[in-house]
């Protein structure tokens, strides 16, 4: 079981209602929940909605290695422009 589906389960909540709550069509979270699409590759939002709707933390939804493709994505933005 994903993280997410523990979560949203321990919130009790339903996928229909996590996915009114952030706006995430319920097909995509069901994806997520069975690990088929990986959380690691969601947009950065789709994310955040997820953890303020499920009142955790980036580290709470993430597995461990989930956090590498975010980490090298932060470490290409320019913030001198």
């Amino acid at each position: 079981m994903t993280r997410l589906k523990e979560l949203r389960i321990k919130r009790n909540i339903t996928q229909q209602e996590l996915a009114a709550m952030t706006h995430i069509n319920v097909r995509t979270l069901q994806y997520y929940e069975q690990g088929t699409n990986k959380i690691d590759h969601a947009r950065l939002d789709t994310i955040l909605k997820l953890c303020v709707a499920l009142k955790c933390e980036i580290g709470d939804l993430m597995e461990e290695t989930d956090w590498y493709p975010l980490y090298e994505d932060y470490m290409d933005i320019n913030f001198s422009e």
